[in-house]
C-alpha cells in the first residue's frame, strides 16, 4: 500500500517484536530517562504512542493498530516482564481480546475461548426502542438506527455497520468482536448501552433526542 507510506511499509513478526520488547525493557535501545518519558502520559492515558493504564494493580502499556486487511495489538506489563503480541490478517478478528486472553493465561487468570455467535430471531420492531444517540466518550457518539429490518450503528467519524441480535437486548458486530447490551430502567425505558470489546466494557448513556428545528415565521401581514 502506498497511501500510508511508513505504516504500510513496515514489516515485522511476533518473534522480532518480542525481541524488541526485551531489548527495550533491558535498556538496550534508549536511556532510562527516555524510557521513563516514553511511558509518561501527556494527555489522559496517552503517552508517546502508548496507552498507559493500571489493570488489576498492574501497569499496562498497550496499543493497537489496523489498516486494510490487517489488525494488531501489543500488550505490555513491564514490571512483570510479560508481553502479548498479536498480528492478524484474518478479519473480523479482535487481536485486542486475544492479547488480553494471552496475558490472562500468563498470569494464571480466567479467560474465555471465543465462541461462535448465534443469531437470534427477533421482531425488528424492537429496534425502534433502542434507536437513538449514546454518549460513548467526550467527543464520541454511538448512534443506533433501524433501516427496514436491519439494525445499524455508527460511531462519530466512522462508517455505519449492521449489528445482529443474540437476544432481544444483546447484539454483536461482525466487523469486530464486540457485544452491545441495551439496559432498561424499572419502567422499561432504555437508559444506556454497555459495549464490551477487547476485554473492556464501556457504558454509554442515552442522550435526549435533539429538538427538531422550527421553521422561521413568515412576515406579519
Amino acid at each position: 500500500m502506498t497511501q500510508p507510506y511508513s505504516a504500510g511499509s513496515l514489516y515485522s513478526t511476533v518473534e522480532d517484536l518480542a525481541r524488541w520488547d526485551r531489548a527495550l525493557c533491558d535498556g538496550k535501545l534508549i536511556s532510562k530517562e527516555s524510557y521513563a518519558k516514553m511511558y509518561s502520559p501527556a494527555k489522559n492515558d496517552y503517552a508517546y504512542g502508548w496507552v498507559v493504564t493500571t489493570t488489576k494493580s498492574r501497569k499496562q502499556i498497550q496499543h493497537g493498530g489496523g489498516i486494510n486487511g490487517f489488525a494488531t495489538e501489543i500488550l505490555r506489563y513491564p514490571d512483570q516482564r510479560v508481553c502479548a503480541i498479536v498480528l492478524c490478517n484474518v478479519l473480523p478478528q479482535d487481536p485486542a481480546q486475544v492479547a488480553h486472553d494471552l496475558a490472562a493465561i500468563a498470569f494464571g487468570e480466567a479467560y474465555e475461548i471465543p465462541k461462535a455467535r448465534k443469531l437470534a430471531k427477533v421482531d425488528p420492531k424492537i429496534f425502534d426502542a433502542y434507536a437513538g444517540r449514546y454518549q460513548l466518550g467526550p467527543k464520541v457518539i454511538a448512534a443506533f438506527s433501524r433501516e427496514g429490518d436491519r439494525f445499524m450503528t455508527q460511531l462519530t467519524g466512522q462508517p455505519k455497520f449492521e449489528v445482529f441480535p443474540e437476544s432481544e437486548t444483546s447484539f454483536f458486530l461482525k466487523v469486530v468482536d464486540a457485544t452491545i447490551t441495551f439496559v432498561k430502567d424499572d419502567e422499561g425505558r432504555v437508559t444506556h448501552v454497555n459495549i464490551k470489546q477487547g476485554g473492556r466494557e464501556t457504558k454509554a448513556q442515552r442522550l435526549e433526542d435533539e429538538p427538531k428545528a422550527k421553521g422561521k415565521a413568515g412576515p406579519a401581514k
